[in-house]
């Protein structure tokens, strides 16, 4: 539930947002791939803009919908 995720994590704004079916293994997959740029305790992630783009394609190319 995209709403609930938000209001969970309170984010100052959401740069792509991507419906698939495996939503769960996309988030997984993204949260080890980028680890090392994960904020201690956090959901958070300090990436540059190049890494965001990278985000963003990794998202789409790999929605099952």
């Amino acid at each position: 539930n995209l709403l609930r995720r938000f209001n969970q994590l309170k984010p100052d704004e959401g740069l792509n947002v991507v419906r698939s079916s495996n939503f769960e293994k996309l988030e997984k997959d993204l949260h080890k791939k980028f680890k090392e740029y994960r904020i201690s305790q956090t959901e958070y992630f300090r990436l540059s803009k190049n890494q965001i783009e990278l985000v963003n394609i990794e998202m789409t190319k790999g929605a099952d919908f």
